[in-house]
């Protein structure tokens, strides 16, 4: 067995025992949870965050992968995202009055009518009827507060626990996990039989940015990137036009 695999089988078994996240999955800091009747209604709000030296903070969580936004209308995630996407509202500064983000908010609600087609999961479809049905309006109503403003919300189906009996958000439940599966990849990706595994698999165009490196950002740092001097050297002499990133 060479190195990599050898590495590759112990992230498996790291995965099974829930050391790690699966592919497809990341860490996140989950502020709230929001409980959905099978009507869709929101009947109550988990507060998940943890005090941490006298501050509150999200409660770690795995759930489907985020990745970097940017531009105009960047794209929303699965099952979770902050208020401006979930819920539609947001404060664009510290301290300011609360603002609609209805473009988002229909990204949001979009996407999930998307991967939602033909599901007849009483969870998925809770989620689509409370987005289908929400309105900012409603924002005033309990069981929403202020506190969830630009914070990170996932949903759980009321009553609905794991095998443990523990609350389970609607992101663990089976028929999410099918749902999201083929949409893991970065994108439509071409297939490729992995030199490693052996195993025939959408190709990877980034690798998720990796937290915990020494000396880089607290947002993580890139596996392979293109920011050093040495590169952009390389590329002017080889005439490949980057601009070094």
């Amino acid at each position: 067995m060479s190195v990599l695999a050898a590495l590759a089988a112990h992230y498996d078994r790291l995965e099974r025992c829930h050391d790690v996240v699966p592919f497809g999955f990341t860490r996140e800091r989950i502020t709230f949870g929001l409980v959905l009747s099978t009507a869709g209604e929101a009947v109550a709000c988990d507060d998940l965050r943890l005090e941490a030296k006298g501050q509150s903070q999200g409660r770690p969580m795995t759930v489907p992968r985020s990745f970097k936004r940017s531009g105009i209308k960047p794209p929303p995630f699965f099952l979770w995202d902050n208020s401006r996407y979930v819920l539609g509202l947001g404060r664009p500064a510290e301290g300011s009055e609360p603002r609609a983000y209805a473009d988002r908010a229909a990204a949001f609600r979009d996407w999930h009518e998307l991967l939602f087609d033909g599901t007849d999961d009483p969870g998925l479809l809770a989620v689509r009827r409370f987005l289908r049905s929400w309105t900012p309006e409603r924002f005033g109503q309990a069981p929403f507060s202020p506190a969830l403003l630009d914070r990170t919300i996932v949903f759980r189906l009321v009553g609905d626990t794991d095998a443990d009996g523990r609350p389970r958000f609607l992101h663990d439940r089976p028929a999410a996990r099918a749902v999201w599966e083929p949409h893991a990849s970065d994108g439509d990706r071409p297939e490729a039989v992995c030199l490693v595994s052996g195993c025939t698999a959408p190709t990877a165009r980034l690798h998720p940015v990796i937290k915990g490196v020494w000396g880089a950002r607290k947002t993580g740092a890139s596996l392979v990137s293109f920011h050093q001097a040495t590169w952009r050297w390389t590329a002017w002499r080889l005439g490949i036009g980057t601009s070094g990133s």
